[in-house]
């Protein structure tokens, strides 16, 4: 009987290996190192014509090296397919063999698995029963979480029930224990915070209706200081009002005589100014009479001599006729004005 190595091992044929056919190339190690002897000393920054020439071989011994690697792999891949379906034959006898056989395994090992399954879930449920009395514990008032920690303590894991989990569920119940012993203290504290709370805003209260009291009380007493301070204000201005009245009677009195007696001395001033002034001006009008008979007179003279103007022969001789009678009618104007004004 041979081994499994020696089973899938394909029969080897009289074909070359591709080692063997590697090495027949034309293009090998000698043939490179050849090249690479003749263009060690290529540069084409040098010899651009040579450089391009050398390129152009080099494509060339790759493009024939590429062409030769292909038409040797052709075979290897023919031979290669040949050797897959030689193996898919064989696996298909064996598992015509092998398949009823792995397929009673298999249900062999589900009925296994289905029965484990159901044991583990069943030992899982009753942890999750332990876990469970942890759960709604914020929702718990202080005797119900008593209660409930009763009830855990009184509870006992029974090996035979959880089997290879007993130490699981041990553990779920004392954690439950210890979140439900947490939650009592936590509730406990928050049962007492509340009712200091609570006291504490009973005396709050009471004080706060004490102080509303006192305030209430001085808020009383504050009115009926400031009432009876409004009521001697108002009797400190009703006094205050009748002597500011009766003084500014008084001085109203005061006041329309010294206006009569100050109005009585104006008209006596201005009537006595008056006289003076007119007899000032009558005084002056005597003193200018003759004064303005000589002025008409004079201005009569002009006037005359005006019209006594000559007829001249020349434009120039008439322009300076007409400059003097201007002047003269200048003068007699403004002595006709001024006597008028000294009258």
């Amino acid at each position: 009987m041979t081994n499994e190595n020696q089973e899938s091992t394909p029969v080897e044929d009289e074909q070359e290996t591709l080692e063997n056919r590697v090495v027949t190339f034309s293009i090998n190690d000698a043939a490179i190192a050849e090249k690479a002897e003749e263009y060690k000393d290529v540069d084409a920054t040098k010899d651009l014509v040579v450089a391009k020439a050398a390129k152009k071989d080099l494509t060339k011994m790759r493009t024939t090296l590429g062409e030769a690697h292909k038409e040797a792999k052709a075979d290897a891949l023919a031979y290669g397919r040949r050797c897959d379906a030689e193996k898919n034959r064989l696996l298909v006898l064996i598992g015509e063999i092998e398949d009823p056989i792995t397929e009673q395994l298999d249900e062999i090992k589900n009925a296994e698995k289905i029965v484990e399954e159901a044991r583990v879930q069943k030992i899982m449920d009753g942890i999750e029963q332990i876990q469970a009395f942890a759960l709604d514990r914020y929702d718990l008032t202080f005797d119900q979480l008593n209660e409930r920690l009763d009830t855990l303590l009184a509870l006992k894991v029974d090996p035979d029930f959880f089997e290879d989990h007993t130490e699981d569920a041990e553990n779920a119940k004392e954690v439950s224990e210890s979140k439900l012993r947490i939650a009592i203290m936590n509730e406990e504290t928050r049962l007492k915070e509340a009712a200091e709370k609570e006291e504490l805003a009973r005396k709050n209260k009471e004080l706060q209706a004490e102080l509303d009291k006192s305030r209430k009380a001085n808020e009383e007493r504050d009115q009926k200081r400031r009432e009876y301070d409004a009521e001697q204000d108002r009797l400190i201005r009703e006094q205050d009002d009748a002597r500011q009245k009766a003084l500014d009677d008084q001085q109203a009195e005061i006041d329309r005589q010294t206006k009569e007696r100050e109005d009585a001395v104006r008209a006596e001033g201005e009537a006595l100014f008056e006289a003076n002034e007119k007899q000032k001006a009558q005084e002056l009008r005597d003193l200018q009479a003759p004064d303005v008979d000589k002025l008409s007179k004079y201005a009569d003279a002009v006037d005359h001599l005006i019209g006594l103007k000559p007829v001249m022969g020349s434009t120039t001789g008439n322009a300076v006729i007409l400059q003097a009678v201007s002047v003269m009618i200048e003068v007699v104007y403004d002595i006709r004005k001024s006597t008028e004004e000294m009258k």
